[in-house]
């Protein structure tokens, strides 16, 4: 948690006022645009930041209109729900996977819990898929381009704060 709080102060002092600002707003609108049947919004304080910087700077970056702001994050929203449901479900089958064989379970209940996991693998992906289809629609290809290299710069910035975080952590502790 101190973690993400280090990331989030990097994150917050680097953007101006008015974009943190602006920030807090996107996030406002963020939640109240999924409908009724969207899961609840986080709980985790750090994770609802992080992911309304994300927002801000995804709707720049994108320059997206009002119109598919409300289509698109609503959506993608859903998405990355599933995407955590499914993680969750995979950790569950390995963990099970796992304790069959620690107890050295038959070679059936191996392949039974393997097909399970295959057959989550490809329901997972053909979801995935259809709902990639979906946001697609909603965008420009100029969009759908600069998406895709948003998400993989993001993800990199955000793997590159936590390593300087460990790092600063770490000299600190040695000095």
């Amino acid at each position: 948690m101190k973690k993400t709080m280090l990331i989030l102060s990097l994150l917050l002092t680097s953007l101006p006022a008015t974009a943190q600002t602006r920030m807090t707003v996107m996030l406002q609108e963020y939640d109240s645009l999924c409908p009724p049947e969207c899961p609840p919004p986080p709980e985790h304080r750090e994770r609802r930041m992080l992911e309304a910087v994300r927002v801000s700077r995804m709707t720049e970056m994108l320059e997206l209109s009002n119109q598919q702001i409300a289509r698109f994050f609503p959506m993608l929203k859903q998405m990355e729900e599933n995407q955590r449901e499914v993680r969750k479900k995979h950790r569950a089958l390995v963990a099970q996977l796992e304790e069959l064989m620690i107890r050295k379970a038959r070679d059936q209940e191996l392949k039974a819990k393997l097909d399970s996991l295959d057959k989550l693998q490809k329901e997972t992906l053909k979801s995935m898929e259809k709902i990639h289809q979906e946001l697609d629609a909603m965008l420009t290809i100029r969009q759908r381009a600069m998406w895709r290299i948003f998400d993989q710069n993001f993800d990199e910035e955000i793997r590159k704060m936590v390593i300087q975080v460990k790092e600063k952590r770490y000299r600190r502790v040695r000095q």
